[in-house]
């Protein structure tokens, strides 16, 4: 008798199981899930929006995303936090309880909102024209876009997007994927000194000499001045040119001030093209930006 009594409970409890099609298990979003999941609903709006105005739109890339709450959220956050620590010592606190209670009912009758901030890096084209912009976006709780500012539009060429994208959340460019080192944060400091001074085109032209540099360096594992100006002045002397070139550096040398500050490097080289050999002085200044160029003689033996 015992044992139809156990099959007939265990026969219940699967016919309950498999029959309670609404019973289903949901799975609970991670933070990083979520904010996947965010990412994914901006650009999908951003397309939709871009291209009924007839404009091309293309991510780059996203920085860390801020969330906005009101203060009653911080406190319901530490409350859930001392529950955990209890819980895990296998206690319960029946005061903590009652007061999660009351802060949930008062979020609950609470009109405002909690919103979450964006920085997004895009590119649109729009007749003809690539822009790259710098964009901060917020969103309400279901990923619904409120608000886009732009901060920042320029006009780089296509293969300096991802080094513009570094460039604005102080990303590691030397070596990619890692964590942001001391020497990069100091190229950051070092050349935001001069750029958020500057405007208009003479802005972007320094933006575009900046994101170079961030490629070479990038190119070649090195933040090195050395290495930075060998490469600078092959592409400005060589250009796009097909014809057999070579580039020799002599020298390099200095000028600073009384304290210690860079004022220029001075560079002596010498460049064969097509045969033909000729020797220059090179003028950069501190930003390695090239500003003269003087072609020398030989000196007679």
């Amino acid at each position: 008798m015992k044992f139809y009594i156990q099959f007939f409970f265990l026969f219940l409890s699967f016919f309950t199981l498999f029959s309670c099609e609404s019973i289903k298990y949901q799975p609970v979003e991670t933070p990083a899930q979520k904010e996947k999941t965010r990412i994914k609903s901006i650009e999908d709006q951003l397309f939709e929006t871009f291209k009924n105005k007839e404009i091309k739109y293309q991510s780059v890339a996203f920085g860390t995303g801020k969330i906005v709450k009101p203060t009653v959220y911080f406190t319901l956050d530490s409350l859930y936090q001392k529950k955990y620590i209890l819980e895990k010592k296998g206690k319960i606190d029946n005061e903590l309880e009652n007061e999660i209670d009351k802060t949930v009912n008062l979020i609950l009758s609470d009109t405002s909102q909690i919103y979450f901030i964006e920085n997004h890096v895009f590119t649109s084209i729009e007749f003809g024209q690539k822009f790259i912009q710098n964009a901060q976006i917020i969103c309400d709780k279901k990923d619904k876009i409120q608000t886009i500012d732009i901060i920042e539009s320029y006009q780089i060429p296509s293969h300096l997007d991802t080094y513009f994208s570094k460039w604005v959340f102080n990303e590691s460019f030397v070596h990619s994927g890692y964590t942001v080192d001391e020497n990069e944060l100091a190229f950051y400091t070092f050349y935001r000194s001069v750029f958020d001074k500057l405007e208009g085109n003479e802005k972007q032209l320094f933006l575009i000499h900046v994101l170079e540099l961030m490629k070479i360096a990038d190119d070649y594992d090195t933040l090195e001045k050395g290495q930075l100006i060998h490469a600078l002045l092959n592409k400005h002397f060589k250009g796009n040119s097909l014809l057999t070139e070579e580039l020799q550096i002599d020298n390099i040398s200095e000028e600073s001030d009384e304290f210690g500050n860079i004022l220029s490097y001075f560079v002596e080289l010498i460049h064969i093209k097509s045969g033909l050999t000729k020797k220059y002085l090179v003028q950069m200044n501190p930003f390695l930006e090239i500003i003269d160029k003087k072609e020398q003689n030989f000196e007679k033996k």
